[in-house]
């Protein structure tokens, strides 16, 4: 995602700004939220998935962009599957976007501003941005 991003901005001539979350304070705080009970169903999971009807019937490639029913899958299955890790993963990172980018467009009035996101962050990044009085419009 971000790699792409920095192509669209060399490409378009644009100024690029990373919004997300560091990198050390996400896996800092993974390593502190990310419980035993968590930690023993992905294991299980992993070991179990080959042999998974649920898992034979989500298809995607990691080189592409799933479809978004496959993504709304997958969040949901982490939301509930692992609900620390999805804390730190999503939703942390959505909140730490959303303020970034408000501040980006307060400080760039009237300009457009292009973000490029990861496919799990759409939803619930889109009703964050919604729900701040300063974001005009969401394309």
């Amino acid at each position: 995602d971000m790699l792409a991003a920095v192509h669209l901005s060399r490409q378009h001539k644009r100024q690029l700004a990373l919004v997300d979350q560091d990198i050390a304070i996400t896996l800092r705080h993974i390593s502190q939220q990310f419980t035993f009970r968590e930690k023993m169903r992905v294991i299980w999971d992993v070991l179990r998935s080959p042999f998974s009807k649920e898992m034979k019937r989500i298809n995607f490639k990691l080189d592409q962009v799933p479809q978004k029913e496959v993504v709304a899958t997958l969040v949901k299955v982490m939301r509930d599957r692992y609900p620390s890790l999805y804390n730190v993963m999503v939703v942390e990172r959505n909140i730490v976007m959303a303020r970034n980018l408000d501040a980006i467009v307060w400080a760039n009035p009237g300009k457009k501003v292009l973000l490029v996101i990861g496919a799990g962050h759409d939803e619930d990044l889109r009703d964050r941005l919604q729900h701040m009085n300063r974001i005009a419009e969401i394309a």
